[in-house]
């Protein structure tokens, strides 16, 4: 099936990713909206043939040919636990109405919006007509990633993971010294040495403050028995404990747990490539979703109520 797709909120272009693996979509056109300079000199290296369209705000839709699929992860910030945002009318996370305008105007055959879970959920529910159905990362990669996709894509639910994955399924063979913290494991005083697994996750220690000056989170170190944590927009990542040492995943790692190929945003700073990274969809999971194009009607969950 020949798609013309229009992705808003494009970032490292993890959409594009999904759609070349799936063997059942073949990409007609594909145009792309994004603010972030980084972002957008990645995309437009990786692939020179697609359209690049500004911001969401000034598209020109009658410039476009007919959509197919209209696909985007609107900002998060405003609504994720991890920051203390104004909810779905902040300056960030209210675009979320742009994708739900140009739903409106262009009426593509198939969307997929995807956004962290949130208490206005059922407000955003009632904007783009269908009810967002919850999805973790967990059950297709070693990362816990839950998040909620709106779409008319009928697409099967999962709530297991067939292949187990974990942090160590995703670790490089040997990782530079300069990820590793000079932490002598044996002066951390509460060390969890049980099998105990929460989400997949189980948290090993805390850093000490005085040794890592961050919030609790940032500071925790993982068991690479299990799953990481959710790979956050942010200029640091998840720590691990291998062989008794103490070290962050690095930008390879955190690529592999997004579902990117290896080395994909290799030629900006690690700190940049970890915003990057942490901002982008599981290319796993959005490919996950779009198998199903075609497999069956689209889904008629729709709610009526709201048309």
């Amino acid at each position: 099936m020949k798609l013309n797709v229009l992705s808003l909120f494009d970032g490292i272009g993890c959409s594009r990713l999904a759609l070349n693996k799936c063997s059942n979509i073949k990409v007609n056109k594909y145009f792309f909206s994004e603010i972030d300079k980084n972002c957008i000199k990645l995309t437009k290296s990786k692939f020179p043939e697609d359209t690049y369209l500004g911001a969401v705000e000034n598209i020109d839709i009658k410039r476009l040919p007919k959509i197919d699929l209209l696909i985007g992860g609107s900002p998060c910030q405003d609504l994720s636990n991890a920051h203390k945002g104004d909810g779905i009318n902040g300056v960030r996370s209210s675009l979320f109405y742009q994708f739900v305008k140009l739903k409106n105007r262009l009426k593509p055959k198939y969307f997929l919006l995807e956004n962290v879970k949130n208490k206005w959920s059922k407000l955003m529910n009632k904007e783009i007509g269908v009810e967002g159905i919850e999805l973790n990362s967990m059950y297709l990669s070693g990362q816990y990633r839950p998040r909620v996709y709106w779409t008319n894509i009928d697409f099967d639910e999962i709530n297991f993971d067939k292949k187990n994955k974990t942090i160590k399924d995703y670790l490089e063979k040997k990782a530079d010294k300069k990820y590793y913290f000079d932490i002598d494991i044996n002066k951390i005083q509460k060390i969890n040495k049980s099998n105990k697994f929460k989400h997949g996750i189980n948290k090993i220690c805390l850093i000490p403050r005085n040794l890592l000056k961050d919030n609790e989170r940032q500071r925790r170190v993982y068991d690479i028995r299990g799953k990481s944590p959710t790979l956050l927009a942010r200029s640091d990542t998840p720590k691990i404990i291998i062989n008794n040492k103490i070290r962050k995943l690095t930008p390879l790692e955190c690529e592999r747990l997004q579902g990117l190929p290896d080395n994909y945003t290799a030629k900006f700073s690690n700190t940049t490539r970890y915003k990057m990274i942490g901002n982008g969809f599981t290319v796993q999971v959005i490919k996950y979703i779009l198998s199903f194009i075609s497999k069956k009607t689209t889904k008629k969950k729709q709610l009526e109520l709201f048309h």
